[in-house]
């Protein structure tokens, strides 16, 4: 009687046993896939800064294109003006060339 207690005994605490082994094993299975998941978010991150750093070093060189443009917008603007008031007196002395060019006729 009292072996076939511990066999009874035995066969219910082989289930547990058991259900413990799988369940250990299902958990280092999990925790492999934990581990192949955060190295992945630590690739993804890795190449999230690096095309973070390009687009800020991009948008860096257009702001000072930009400024570059600026300026030469206001030098031409400049010499535009300098142009045409050039124009201008070329223009009038035209005019006076030909009024003295009459004159002396």
């Amino acid at each position: 009687m009292h072996n076939i207690k511990i066999r009874r005994l035995l066969n219910e605490n082989k289930r547990p046993v058991e259900e413990r082994i799988i369940l250990q094993h299902e958990l280092g299975v999990l925790r492999e896939e934990i581990y192949r998941v955060n190295v992945m978010v630590a690739d993804i991150q890795a190449r999230h800064e690096i095309h973070s750093s390009k687009l800020m070093k991009r948008g860096l060189k257009m702001i000072e294109e930009i400024s570059a443009i600026e300026l030469l917008q206001n030098d031409v603007k400049h010499l535009y003006t300098k142009v045409m008031r050039l124009c201008t007196i070329k223009h009038d002395l035209s005019s006076q060339v030909e009024t003295l060019s009459t004159w002396l006729e």
